[in-house]
C-alpha cells in the first residue's frame, strides 16, 4: 500500500469512472500539442505530490496561488495516518472537497 518512494497505490475501487466514459478522449492530437504549466512548485524531498498537482490543477480555475501545505496537512487529517508516506488521490480529492483550500498567501507555514 506505501512505497516511500513513489506514489501511494490507489485501492481498487468499482465506483471510479473509466477514463473516456465522462469526458471525451481526443484522437488526433497533434505531435507539438503541449500544456503550458505555470507556476509548477518543487516539491523536493516531501511526499506531498497529490497536494502538488491537485494544487496546480485548481490554480489555472482559480488564477490564485494556492497552498499544497494546507492541501496536504487537510489530507493527512482526514486520513489520520500522519506518520505513513504520502496520500492517495482519493484522499487528496476528499480533503478539498470537504475543507477547500486556501492561498498561498494566506498560509500559515511553507514546505
Amino acid at each position: 500500500m506505501k512505497d516511500k518512494f513513489g506514489l501511494r497505490k490507489l485501492p481498487k475501487d468499482n465506483n471510479d469512472y473509466k477514463l473516456g466514459n465522462v469526458f471525451a478522449i481526443p484522437k488526433d492530437i497533434p505531435e507539438e500539442f503541449q500544456l503550458s504549466l505555470k507556476n509548477v512548485k518543487n516539491q523536493k524531498s516531501s511526499d506531498m505530490c497529490v497536494a502538488f498537482s491537485a494544487t496546480l490543477a485548481s490554480e489555472y480555475q482559480e488564477n490564485v496561488e494556492l497552498s499544497p501545505e494546507y492541501a496536504f496537512a487537510k489530507g493527512k487529517q482526514i486520513t489520520g495516518d500522519i506518520n505513513e508516506w504520502g496520500l492517495t488521490l482519493r484522499d487528496i480529492h476528499k480533503a478539498l472537497q470537504k475543507y477547500g483550500i486556501i492561498e498561498a498567501k494566506d498560509a500559515p507555514f511553507k514546505l
